[in-house]
């Protein structure tokens, strides 16, 4: 069947606007004018875009999905500027919800760097203050570390020597997720659909998500296939996995052969490493250790033969492989471990870093050199820059977030917003990558001034650019015919008004192959709650 999407502002490419696309078959037959489709016969249906600007589907190369949609099911302690802020959404969050917290209470996207009174993690003694008759875990908001109270120490066995304050890091927060209640088969149902109606709303067609083996693992192969199946699942869904070990590599090769995965939204993907913590924990792995905190260098957590032993495997067996690296150190200590087995190939797998935050000239000549894609998050730039200022030096904090340098030097460089870490809403972290109008004033923002992208290099990173990190920009990340018929139909022009506005662009409308998946004007697509909201999570 024919569909004629008709007078719009629809973005081809840098400069290049067409007028109506014609779509048949989930792909796009054609673009032009409208005047150009006046008389065709054969359009069974057409949808009257009343002059909206349409971007290409965006696309979140990396986020947590699963995560995202469990999160909306606990206390968002985002918006708390005090500790004593965080105590009183605690306590108002078990009032409201008793039957969530009866076994425990959780809660996410607290950030000491936000407090302005004292600025400092909580501890299990400000977490006592909440309830001490059932364990309360509170997770930071970059999801690598997690303040419990002393209920929950001693009922989930966490001794208070290694543990004084009720602060885990990295892989104890791991061990920790392991022992709590587990979920359900209808929660975990639940979560998907509340993260895919919030993205969906948000004007996202695609996400590139890391769930299984992640820090939060709440769904399996098996659900997520059977979400699809069904046809609930709407969102075109890449995985990213992470394995416990190289054993765990041959497993997922395995799964990949399924069906489900060979045509349709549901697509697996690469392999997903993690080499170090982040900046707010002191666990990034930095080469010249923590200006703040001497002899600390961060935290590595795989070896460099191990990483050598993960791209040997995927050499051999033709997977991707991202990595998970914040600090100069993890980015090296990647880089080495891939020319140890790749050499000059170019990389053809399209390996990637994941995060890329802390860099210098050298660092960022190399990545260049090596072709890796880069995996940025904009939007977690301005609450981390004040940590970074204060834990790595002006001198390296001015080289990183370095997303323009890469995309001058060559490097693929896609956009995401690693959710909820931040939230899923694409256009803050676009306009976070801009020239200018960022509405950012602090001394520590100025570090940066010089780097920033402009429109259409942003806009080209949530679409083009994130579909090339997937193997598919001849596929979707374009409004050109061959396409698939994704796009975004969003409430304002974003070309023409002021960059400091960008921000506040909602979506009107979302289609994924055609169909029409989202759309403001209908009953049944009430906007999720929580968009719009605060960005300022991120300190990783």
């Amino acid at each position: 069947m024919k569909k004629l999407f008709f007078n719009g502002k629809l973005y081809m490419d840098r400069g290049r606007f067409c007028e109506a696309v014609l779509v048949e078959d989930g792909r796009i037959l054609a673009v032009g004018k409208n005047k150009d489709f006046s008389a065709a016969s054969d359009v069974l249906e057409q949808v009257d875009l009343q002059r909206s600007v349409v971007l290409p589907g965006l696309n979140d190369s990396h986020c947590h999905f699963s995560w995202t949609g469990a999160k909306r099911y606990q206390a968002d302690l985002s918006k708390a500027r005090s500790i004593q802020e965080l105590i009183v959404c605690c306590r108002r969050y078990l009032e409201e919800y008793p039957g969530r917290c009866k076994d425990v209470l959780r809660g996410m996207g607290w950030n000491e760097a936000l407090f302005e009174e004292e600025a400092r993690m909580p501890t299990r003694q400000d977490l006592d203050r909440i309830t001490d008759h059932i364990p309360v875990v509170l997770r930071r908001s970059c999801g690598h570390v997690c303040t419990v109270n002393t209920r929950a120490m001693r009922q989930y066995g966490l001794s208070s020597d290694l543990y004084p304050k009720g602060i885990l890091k990295d892989r104890d927060v791991v061990r920790l997720e392991k022992l709590l209640p587990p979920v359900s088969l209808n929660e975990k149902e639940a979560y998907f659909i509340e993260a895919q109606k919030h993205a969906l709303s948000l004007g996202l067609t695609s996400i590139q998500s890391n769930d299984i083996g992640a820090l939060d693992d709440y769904w399996t192969y098996d659900l997520l296939a059977a979400l699809y199946r069904t046809g609930i699942g709407k969102i075109r869904f890449r995985h990213q996995i992470c394995p416990t070990c190289l054993s765990d590599v041959d497993r997922i090769l395995e799964e990949a052969q399924r069906p489900i995965y060979r045509k349709g939204a549901l697509r697996m993907g690469p392999i997903k490493l993690f080499k170090d913590g982040g900046i707010g924990a002191r666990t990034a792995m930095l080469r010249k250790g923590y200006t703040d905190d001497p002899g600390n260098k961060g935290s590595s957590f795989l070896s460099l033969d191990e990483q050598v032993m993960y791209y040997k495997k995927a050499q051999a067996s033709g997977v991707q492989i991202l990595t998970h690296v914040i600090g100069d150190g993890a980015i090296e200590e990647t880089l080495d471990a891939y020319t140890q087995v790749e050499g000059a190939s170019g990389n053809p797998l399209r390996h990637g870093l994941i995060h890329c935050q802390v860099t210098d000239q050298p660092l960022l000549k190399r990545i260049s050199a090596e072709n890796m894609a880069v995996f940025f998050q904009p939007g977690h730039r301005s609450v981390v820059l004040p940590q970074m200022v204060e834990r790595c030096g002006p001198e390296l904090t001015a080289t990183s977030f370095a997303w323009n340098t890469l995309k001058q030097m060559g490097c693929h460089c896609s956009y995401g917003t690693d959710a909820p870490v931040i939230d899923l809403d694409p256009f803050p972290s676009i306009q976070a990558a801009l020239t200018d109008g960022n509405g950012y004033s602090s001394s520590s923002e100025r570090v940066l001034m010089g780097d920033w992208v402009d429109l259409y290099t942003a806009i080209d990173a949530y679409t083009l650019e994130s579909a090339y990190c997937e193997g598919m920009e001849e596929e979707k990340g374009r409004i050109q015919p061959g396409y698939l018929a994704d796009f975004t139909v969003i409430d304002q022009d974003i070309f023409e008004i002021g960059l400091d506005r960008i921000a506040k662009t909602q979506a009107k409308m979302t289609v994924i192959g055609g169909n029409v998946v989202w759309n403001e004007g209908t009953s049944d697509s009430k906007r999720a709650p929580g968009r719009g909201a605060d960005n300022k999570g991120a300190s990783l």
